[in-house]
């Protein structure tokens, strides 16, 4: 059962990082999902007896809040990317948080590197992809931003596939 809840993480992981892949922005509709999500999956980890869950996630979100809010202060991620990061970490435990973080870092560089370097191609991708969407759409051409929503969705999905999902 609990793989329902992962799998249902991974598809709003997956939406969240092309939505912010388009435009820049993470719709604070996609996050209540996944909050939603998340009491579904702490009600039903509380009925199978798994109380500690629900504290470690407590405690980490709000480590993840202190981190999300100095960063935005200091105009290094946005306010979507910092609420992303502190309701992913509701879904991390205290033993998966360290390779979160890690790979959501590694991948952050790895996406702020390729950005950099193709970024006339990254931007001419983005405007393909949003005029055959939408004709109407008008095309938000950021400065030097990075689309971070995408590194915390490869750091949820790696977590969940390399910990969290049993493959049976």
């Amino acid at each position: 059962m609990q793989n329902l809840f992962y799998y249902g993480l991974i598809i709003i992981s997956v939406v969240i990082a092309v939505w912010d892949f388009l435009y820049y922005k993470i719709p604070n509709k996609l996050l209540l999902i996944m909050f939603a999500l998340y009491v579904a999956f702490a009600s039903y980890m509380y009925f199978q007896g798994d109380i500690v869950l629900t504290w470690h996630a407590v405690i980490i979100t709000l480590g993840c809040f202190a981190i999300g809010l100095i960063l935005f202060y200091f105009n290094l991620l946005g306010a979507g990317d910092a609420k992303y990061l502190c309701l992913a970490a509701l879904w991390m435990d205290y033993i998966n948080i360290i390779g979160f973080i890690s790979i959501t870092a590694i991948a952050g560089g790895a996406i702020a590197i390729f950005f950099l370097t193709f970024e006339m191609y990254w931007q001419k991708l983005r405007v393909v992809i949003l005029n055959r969407i939408d004709k109407q759409t008008e095309v938000y051409m950021p400065s030097k931003m990075v689309p971070y929503g995408m590194a915390i969705s490869i750091g949820i999905i790696y977590v969940l596939i390399s910990e969290k999902l049993y493959i049976s």
